[in-house]
């Protein structure tokens, strides 16, 4: 241990040997060197290695469905089946008469058509009802449409991600009368190559679309990032929008 004086004040001052503080001296480089590092981690830092990944998409369908009703998926085809069953009946008791059958025949026939109109309209009683509701004008499932309702809106949600991070999110409501099949259908068909965006392909008679629809659905994909209008003002797949593309044409 030595000791010596305070050069203030004069007192004396122990100073024990080995590992000890930094001394006045260099307390304004200890000082420098805390502002330094302190830089240094508030500094963004990312890899030399690693290349910044591009921006990209996902793109997710969502489309709305009218839930099962019994009214509308039970009591409907059910009063439809009894229908064709009283029909059958007519005729069944004519052929009972004139084929001497037994008397109980005709509920056979008409217990029978029942049995197989009710197997059948389980399947296919929306294709029938929209045929009857046109025929009578009458909306006997009450869903606001009489015969076949219009297609339901189709609303696509695009992620935009920057290296592995969401950064926004879309929704993009598709325009009226565009199907879930016309959008995967496009999908698959841009994404594998085989066609581009053009209206050649996709509008016109015999195409998925309507020229007008189709320059309305390509609207909307342009503002969700998937399209971009290249040199000659027609659209193509960006990058990311042939990548979420491509990913909804394999889920599909």
């Amino acid at each position: 241990m030595a000791s010596t004086s305070c050069p203030h004040c004069g007192g004396a001052l122990n100073i024990v040997a080995g590992n000890a503080a930094p001394s006045l001296s260099s307390f304004g480089t200890a000082w420098q060197t805390g502002t330094e590092l302190n830089a240094a981690v508030s500094t963004p830092w990312s890899s030399p290695a690693e290349p910044e990944t591009p921006p990209a998409f996902d793109a997710e369908r969502r489309a709305p469905a009218r839930p099962a009703s019994m009214e509308s998926d039970v009591f409907v085809p059910l009063s439809q089946s009894f229908a064709t069953g009283v029909a059958l009946l007519i005729p069944g008791i004519g052929i009972t008469i004139w084929q001497g059958w037994p008397w109980w025949s005709p509920l056979v026939i008409s217990g029978g058509g029942v049995t197989v109109t009710w197997l059948y309209l389980l399947n296919a009683h929306r294709k029938l009802l929209w045929l009857v509701e046109t025929i009578s004008h009458i909306d006997l499932n009450r869903d606001g449409d009489t015969g076949q309702p219009k297609p339901e809106p189709v609303t696509v949600e695009v992620k935009h991600t920057d290296n592995g991070r969401l950064s926004s999110m879309q929704y993009i409501d598709l325009p009226d009368g565009t199907t879930h099949q016309q959008f995967t259908d496009w999908a698959r068909g841009v994404s594998s190559g085989v066609k581009t965006p053009a209206r050649k392909y996709w509008a016109g008679t015999g195409k998925p679309f309507s020229r007008d629809g189709y320059d309305s659905f390509l609207d909307a994909m342009e503002r969700a990032g998937i399209v971009t209008r290249s040199g000659n003002n027609a659209r193509i797949l960006t990058n990311g929008g042939k990548r979420a593309m491509a990913r909804v044409a394999k889920t599909a």
